[in-house]
């Protein structure tokens, strides 16, 4: 909602080149600020909710309140997973997309183990 209000007519051409400008810079830097914080937020209730409504038949309320109480528990090793998710999917998307094919399934089924 930011970035939309932010930009309010937005040209068809030399699209990066109007959203990097230079006016710009402050609110590039409020999303690289918020975006990890808001990435924290979701993955607390999302880090092993999923894997456990499909094999425990829980509720989604449940599953989520025990993924957040397991990241608060084991913090180091939820931060490492964090990184490490973040870190692999931008790299798998840079080549046409072609490593993405390869690293969803295999985060994916590392998360089941996870869990």
């Amino acid at each position: 909602m930011v970035f939309a209000g932010s930009f309010n007519n937005l040209p068809t051409s030399n699209f990066s080149q109007h959203i990097f400008a230079w006016a710009n810079i402050c609110l590039l830097t409020f999303f690289t600020e918020v975006g990890p914080v808001f990435a924290g937020l979701t993955f607390g209730p999302c880090v092993i909710s999923i894997p456990m409504i499909l094999e425990r038949q829980v509720d989604a309320v449940s599953a989520g309140l025990t993924s957040i109480r397991i990241r608060l528990l084991n913090p180091g090793v939820m931060q490492v997973w964090g990184v490490l998710i973040t870190t692999v999917i931008p790299l798998a998307m840079l080549p046409w997309l072609l490593a993405w094919f390869v690293a969803s399934p295999v985060i994916g089924h590392a998360t089941w183990h996870a869990y």
